[in-house]
């Protein structure tokens, strides 16, 4: 499922309840862990830089986290 797709899955859970911190709180760490795309640190065969998609908040300081991060993974798989 897509980052977009996650959101707006929440946000429809939302809809029906909007006072539900619980489910507002999930949106929000969904929000922070959005997908980023980051140089990967190599170049193809012509020298043209790779990129991935990264979690923008598990990434950083050095290290790169694909996306979807383990944090995304475990929201998506208790939605399911």
């Amino acid at each position: 499922m897509t980052h977009d797709e996650l959101l707006a899955k929440i946000d429809y859970a939302i809809e029906g309840n909007p006072y539900d911190e619980y489910t507002s709180a999930i949106r929000a760490v969904v929000e922070l862990h959005k997908p980023v795309m980051q140089w990967s640190g190599g170049y193809d065969g012509e020298d043209n830089p790779l990129y991935a998609e990264q979690c923008s908040d598990c990434s950083g300081n050095g290290f790169t986290q694909e996306y979807p991060c383990p944090t995304i993974r475990s929201i998506e798989k208790e939605l399911a």
